[in-house]
């Protein structure tokens, strides 16, 4: 379903709605969707296949780095020709991985896979996130993993970095970075994260006697300035890049970025492989089931230090606002478990423990344990505040620019 059809999409609502007991997407994230009425006008569990994209995704990224590093299509273009070639002709810039700097912009599932995969290649990996990752217990990936893969302690990277704001991205770009890769999500703050002005700060910062940093984006185009990034690659200020992902999608066949130098595209399909399709109903089908079965009704009571709250908006990072019975606004974090599988919807309700972050010193007044499904269940339990009277619902046309109903939980995943 989409949003070019909303009137066909109102009908299917109408006549699913008493059906549908759940909706799974193939993919990690929804922003190709999350306009669609269905986000916002149903209680209707929406679940992702977040978790299981890092191998395919892994391998892509890898592939591109040594198909740019050895040379690959001049050999490939010679084998065509049946030439042979000088090594001289070959020798030239090529280069191998070990010893190599590569900073992860979002280290979610993807991007500890990435950082698998790179430290076998004896790669020194740097991991960014939003949100400060300063404890153990904070590094860890609490979701979905393929077994055998990622890196579920966060002990690969070298170095942790974190922030949503421009100076922290910079700090992490004069890292001396030979590859940066693109890992977060699209939303309105990481929309044109970088551009001309990050650019010229990697490569300026670029090692000695290395190549120019090599951009590698697995995320969305539009986190890209598209024609600054044509602009850094024309000048060599970057040595190439690899993009799963353009803006807009299918790029036209008119489009400058096709011809940019040192570029290497492909539309969208670095996680199509047939064993990814397999397991996007596999195990991930028996979290999301659990996961749905759990919030769908109510416990017995609640734990001391936690309490049903409203939730008010996003507010980056998975993190969200939430009005309390006392009326007063707090901010809660989503924990990894509910980012894979269940969405949040602006008015809905939910159960947050401020027992849950002892360690971790910021704003958080503490952590979202469970999201309310059946509300008609919830409010039947004795803990239910009477603060919270029951109210119709109400969507008007002005709703749909602002409202944060079923939208991505910022996360630092991208989808595939």
């Amino acid at each position: 379903m989409g949003s070019t059809a909303p009137q066909k999409d109102h009908l299917l609502i109408a006549f699913f709605g008493e059906l549908l007991k759940l909706i799974h997407f193939i993919s990690a994230g929804v922003d190709h969707s999350v306009h669609n009425p269905i986000f916002k006008e149903t209680t209707i569990p929406l679940t992702t296949s977040s978790g299981i994209h890092g191998p395919p995704i892994a391998e892509w990224t890898v592939m591109n780095w040594l198909v740019a590093a050895r040379k690959f299509v001049v050999t490939y273009e010679n084998q065509k020709k049946h030439e042979w070639g000088k090594p001289l002709n070959y020798m030239s810039g090529m280069s191998d991985q070990v010893g190599k700097k590569v900073g992860i912009l979002g280290y979610g599932s993807i991007g500890r896979q990435i950082a698998h995969v790179a430290s076998a290649l004896g790669m020194t990996v740097h991991a960014y996130t939003a949100s400060p990752r300063t404890t153990p217990s904070s590094k860890k990936d609490t979701g979905y993993i393929v077994p055998g893969t990622g890196d579920k302690d966060g002990s690969i990277p070298v170095s942790w970095h974190h922030g949503t704001d421009k100076a922290s991205v910079h700090s992490f770009l004069s890292l001396g970075l030979d590859h940066l890769v693109v890992a977060v999500p699209l939303t309105p703050q990481t929309t044109h994260l970088l551009g001309a002005e990050e650019f010229a700060i990697l490569a300026e910062n670029a090692p000695a006697h290395h190549r120019k940093p090599y951009l590698t984006n697995i995320a969305r185009g539009k986190v890209l300035d598209q024609e600054a990034l044509i602009a850094s690659l024309t000048s060599g200020e970057l040595s190439g890049a690899a993009l799963d992902v353009t803006d807009p999608e299918p790029l036209p066949a008119d489009h400058p970025l096709w011809d940019a130098p040192n570029v290497q595209i492909s539309p969208h399909i670095e996680s199509e492989t047939r064993e990814t399709c397999r397991k996007a109903m596999g195990p991930p089908r028996r979290k999301v089931l659990a996961t749905a079965e759990e919030t769908l009704f109510p416990p017995h009571e609640l734990q001391p230090g936690q309490q049903i709250a409203r939730v008010i908006k996003a507010a980056g990072s998975n993190n969200y606002v939430v009005e309390l019975p006392s009326k007063e606004s707090a901010l809660a974090e989503l924990p990894s478990r509910f980012r894979s599988t269940i969405w949040m919807k602006r008015g809905s309700f939910v159960v947050i423990d401020s027992n849950t972050l002892p360690d971790r010193d910021n704003r958080l007044a503490g952590e979202i344990v469970n999201i309310v499904r059946d509300e008609k269940a919830w409010r039947k339990a004795s803990f239910w505040p009477k603060e919270f009277v029951k109210q119709a619902a109400v969507v008007s046309s002005d709703d749909e620019s602002d409202s944060n109903m079923g939208k991505m939980p910022p996360s630092d995943d991208s989808d595939a």
